[in-house]
């Protein structure tokens, strides 16, 4: 997962925004481990493919990777399934209810809590089904 912090908010005019991110895998007992920290000017498709690049070219082993989690970020996730064709990119349970949570709750939708309680159980429900289509 490429993790992104903009911390720099709060910087004068005069410094350049920059995020700092992570790549991280997760270890077997579940754990979040950083294998590369960096600095990037953005967070768009040509940013990231160079970041993923620099992971591939230093790690021979990432054509064993076979599995990707992401967040919310669809720029991510291309650059992701471009990069590691033999991988899945699944996007993470978290994530996608702490954003449908966001979403709910948003003024413009007008939604009573019981309304929006009826609609985060029903994401959550989409998200957590484990079946398939026929």
């Amino acid at each position: 997962m490429l993790e992104f912090s903009n911390k720099a908010s709060g910087a004068p005019v005069s410094y350049i925004q920059m995020s700092s991110g992570s790549l991280v895998v997760t270890s077997a007992t579940g754990r979040g481990i950083p294998i590369i920290d960096f600095l990037a000017l953005d967070q768009k498709f040509a940013t990231m493919e160079y970041i993923v690049e620099f992971f591939k070219r230093h790690n021979p082993s990432w054509k064993s990777i076979r599995t990707i989690v992401i967040d919310k970020d669809f720029v991510e996730w291309r650059v992701l399934e471009k990069a590691f064709p033999h991988a899945k990119v699944l996007l993470c349970q978290f994530h996608a209810l702490t954003y449908w949570r966001k979403v709910c709750r948003r003024p413009k939708f007008n939604l009573k809590m019981v309304q929006r309680d009826t609609m985060e159980a029903a994401f959550a429900k989409l998200i957590y089904w484990y079946g398939q289509l026929n």
